[in-house]
């Protein structure tokens, strides 16, 4: 019965040691910090989520583009490999940037690299831009926060034939 005295006592003193608001202290922290990296691990896969809808945009942006230039003459040769422009896919594209861009410099190097003009406000027409099309490549690195684009040079910009093609 002493030895159970004892031990009473000795874990009597050890509580009474620790303040009563210790507890609900730790629980409370416990309960923040388990919200808080909630929150973070949703506004990631927010984040996450928008920036693949942005990409699959530029990416589709990048085929309408290809799909364009392989129509144009080049050195006063005729197309080599032309595909069907699909002004749907080229629409779609256009208003998938406006809403999942973050900068604007992004739909105006879309325009430019396609040769777009309005003929109301514009007094020339314009035709696709290799410049255009480099300036585009370089938005959309910069829309997916990534370094620039390697391999900017002016006289390689498309790829218009290849030995071979079909």
């Amino acid at each position: 019965m002493a030895a159970s005295k004892d031990n009473q006592t000795s874990k009597k003193d050890w509580t009474s040691i620790i303040p009563p608001w210790l507890p609900v202290f730790i629980t409370c922290a416990t309960l923040i910090a388990t919200f808080w990296l909630h929150s973070q691990d949703q506004r990631t896969a927010a984040h996450d989520k928008l920036l693949e809808h942005r990409r699959e945009a530029l990416f589709s942006a990048l085929k309408v583009i290809d799909a364009v230039y392989s129509n144009e003459p080049w050195n006063d040769r005729s197309p080599a490999h032309p595909l069907p422009v699909d002004v749907q896919q080229a629409r779609d594209a256009d208003n998938e940037m406006r809403i999942y861009c973050q900068y604007p410099e992004t739909l105006s190097a879309f325009r430019k690299a396609l040769g777009l003009w309005n003929p109301q406000k514009d007094k020339v027409s314009s035709h696709p831009s290799l410049d255009g099309f480099n300036e585009f490549r370089m938005q959309v690195a910069r829309e997916l926060d990534l370094p620039q684009p390697i391999g900017v040079d002016p006289n390689y910009v498309w790829i218009s034939n290849l030995d071979g093609a079909k």
